[in-house]
């Protein structure tokens, strides 16, 4: 496995949006609703953010966005055991192009994340 890390979307493959559970939950998922054209409403029903919980989201043209929930306040054990599981559970799924967008965490956050998904590829 490869992980390249990238200031700007790949543009293509599939993409995981990890989120904490937070009192902003609703804004964030209005946001994502809107880039994704889907109502608020239903991932605002469907996704808490509970740590571990995916939700996938499939586009028209197949690609996946996947809400990974992080939980409320977590640590870094919390984002590498989310990252982990993830990629252990959907592994046979996500597609060779895949992007995580981090670009509001710091590097304590983007290290877990590594590790995470590092740690799927050996168990």
């Amino acid at each position: 496995m490869t992980i390249t890390l990238c200031t700007q979307s790949p543009g293509a493959g599939d993409l995981i949006i990890p989120i904490e559970q937070t009192d902003e939950l609703a804004n964030q998922l209005t946001g994502i609703a809107q880039k994704l054209a889907l109502p608020a409403s239903i991932l605002q029903r469907d996704f808490k953010a509970d740590a571990k919980e995916v939700l996938a989201l499939y586009k028209p043209d197949g690609s996946r966005t996947y809400l990974l929930g992080i939980g409320a306040k977590p640590q870094e054990i919390d984002w590498l055991r989310a990252f982990r599981k993830l990629f252990f559970d959907q592994k046979a799924k996500l597609s060779e192009q895949l992007g995580i967008d981090l670009t509001a965490f710091d590097a304590q956050i983007v290290e877990a994340v590594v590790l995470g998904v590092r740690g799927a590829a050996m168990i």
